[in-house]
């Protein structure tokens, strides 16, 4: 079953606000993720022109259209043209809120043509439909605990159903939860992605090895990132593997998450760690257990940093004693939240609690919260001084904020 009705999506606040504020803001996101769709809602909502890029190419821009959204931009046959032509129409008064353009691939990653917008544009990415969104909630983990969200919580849990959570995936257009349903659908996007998204960015000889280097990352969903392993696993050389990982940011379909060192520790791991942002395509892939459930707790936590006014970034912590914390949200101030997904059996383990108390006793007042997501059912708990258990319902539920397409018991709309 396919959604034809528009989700709310909350990273639409801050699009606006960056219209406000920057000529040009680039709206990008894989296939598939909305981006179209909301591009056109805002331009309906400014009174706008929505063109596509061969139609703004022959028609021109900037020609008393005000504002304009243009669509698939970098991806399109004139695209060169057309941006030139923003560049044109803006380079004078560099009027806020001008141009809104989509695409499927950052304008600023490194090795990118240069576009001539470079200082005075800004990118956006648009990743898929987080829970909450399918809610119609405004889901935001971390201003629901700065606000104190965990003290006051008495809720009882609410049941996930895991496995069908983790198989839906965040696809805006899949509208069920049955995986044998779903589990069609991401085979033909990923039969999609290898042979025409990652081309379309990077001449590839054999789109066999991009399906082996995805399924090698699946193995390893949410662990250690090392160039050299997936090289020896897939038989494709160190230096096409590394090309490789950076596309598939490039395309968010992969994010690559840093290691946290706060010095808290002499032997603190610095490898990075490997997310397929979508836990439909990474189940799809072969990803199972603690991997794919630590990945998708991931995927929202990055999902929701997009939006949220408190900005957060996303790290994952291990020393070479042993200690772990399986995501670390650290503030702009220095302050962090530190969060354990439950391990393979689907329940806390036992280090969990002890390893959030050594970060607590280490950073003392940058340490706001310890949460560890319980076993399926669990309800909230404190467990001592700033460290609660919680239900995976956690990430989105906490923060009771109703977007327009929620009912007010927070289901969405049919």
């Amino acid at each position: 079953m396919l959604v034809d009705t528009f989700l709310h999506r909350n990273i639409t606040s801050r699009v606006e606000a960056l219209l406000d504020q920057f000529p040009v803001v680039v709206l990008r996101g894989s296939r598939g993720t909305g981006k179209t769709t909301l591009a056109r809602r805002i331009a309906d909502d400014r009174g706008g022109a929505f063109l596509s890029a061969e139609r703004a190419a022959s028609a021109g821009v900037g020609r008393g259209h005000g504002f304009t959204v243009i669509d698939d931009i970098f991806d399109a046959t004139p695209g060169r043209e057309v941006i030139d032509a923003v560049r044109a129409a803006t380079e004078n008064t560099r009027r806020p809120g001008t141009f809104l353009l989509t695409s499927s691939s950052d304008p600023h990653r490194e090795g990118a043509d240069a576009t001539g917008l470079e200082g005075w544009s800004v990118a956006v990415p648009l990743l898929g439909l987080s829970r909450g969104e399918f809610l119609g909630r405004q889901d935001d983990l971390v201003t629901a605990v700065l606000e104190g969200a965990l003290e006051s919580t008495t809720s009882a849990p609410t049941p996930t159903g895991r496995q069908e959570l983790l198989a839906r995936g965040s696809h805006p257009g899949l509208g069920t939860s049955d995986p044998s349903d779903t589990s069609d659908w991401y085979r033909d996007y990923l039969t999609d992605l290898v042979t025409r998204d990652v081309p379309s960015l990077v001449d590839v000889d054999d789109p066999s090895r991009i399906r082996a280097l995805l399924g090698a990352l699946a193995e390893i969903q949410a662990g250690e990132l090392t160039i050299a392993d997936l090289a020896a696993q897939t038989d494709i050389p160190a230096s096409t593997v590394s090309t490789y990982v950076d596309l598939l940011q490039n395309l968010l379909v992969l994010d690559v998450i840093p290691a946290w060192e706060p010095g808290v520790s002499s032997q603190e791991i610095q490898r990075p760690t490997a997310v397929l942002t979508d836990s439909g395509l990474a189940m799809t892939l072969g990803a199972t257990d603690h991997g794919l459930l630590k990945g998708f707790v991931l995927a929202e936590l990055g999902r929701q940093s997009t939006w949220t006014e408190h900005r957060f970034r996303i790290h994952t912590y291990r020393n070479g004693s042993g200690r772990a914390a399986d995501a670390i949200l650290e503030l702009r101030d220095g302050r962090v939240i530190a969060i354990q997904v439950p391990g393979e059996n689907g329940t806390p383990t036992e280090d969990a609690a002890s390893d959030l108390e050594f970060l607590r006793d280490n950073l003392g007042e940058r340490f706001i919260a310890g949460i560890i997501i319980g076993a399926d059912g669990s309800g909230y708990r404190s467990l001592g001084e700033r460290v609660w258990e919680v239900p995976l319902s956690v990430l989105w539920e906490l923060n009771t904020l109703n977007t327009p397409n929620a009912d007010p018991d927070g289901s969405p709309e049919e």
